[in-house]
């Protein structure tokens, strides 16, 4: 911990160890293999409920967005916003069958403040509604097993597992 009460790890350290040379060889390339597409994930898996963008993701690990970016895609074959947003349709559809919250709530709760955003993508994600969502699949409860898996049959013809992971969930209450 620094004297103004930051926290130093090692993005840190190599990120300040980099302004310095920098500043003594103008135009250097510095290449290191400080962060891994593991290390964003893992960020965002435990912040996706808060308004997360690639430029404060970048800030926090002391990275260019663009890297960021890049090397999510290399190693993860998606985007961080992408990942961002398939984190949190897998947690409302977990409140939307395990609770009777309303959307608004399960919204904000998976990192929307306009519900109608939140309906838009969730939408754009499973082609159903988050409303006809919750009606169509029964309720499933998480069990000492593990995740569930129950089917999700879209309108028309095609049709997608879906694992429901049973990790912590919550409602933020604003």
């Amino acid at each position: 911990v620094l004297s103004d009460g930051s926290e130093l790890n090692r993005n840190r350290i190599i990120a300040m160890l980099s302004a310095i040379l920098l500043r003594e060889h103008p135009g250097t390339t510095i290449v290191t293999d400080s962060i891994t597409s593991t290390g964003l994930a893992k960020f965002i898996k435990e912040n996706y409920y808060k308004k997360l963008t690639i430029e404060e993701i970048a800030k926090k690990f002391y990275l260019n967005k663009n890297y960021i970016r890049t090397i999510f895609v290399q190693q993860m074959c998606i985007s961080p916003k992408q990942y961002l947003q398939k984190i949190r349709m897998e947690r409302a559809t977990f409140l939307l069958i395990n609770t009777d919250e309303d959307i608004s709530l399960i919204a904000k709760s998976v990192g929307y403040d306009d519900a109608l955003l939140f309906s838009k993508m969730f939408k754009q994600h499973y082609s159903i509604s988050p409303q006809k969502y919750r009606h169509q699949i029964p309720r499933e409860s998480c069990t000492d097993e593990g995740p569930s898996i129950i089917q999700l049959v879209h309108v028309g013809r095609s049709h997608r597992n879906l694992e429901i992971d049973c990790g912590t969930y919550f409602l933020v209450r604003k």
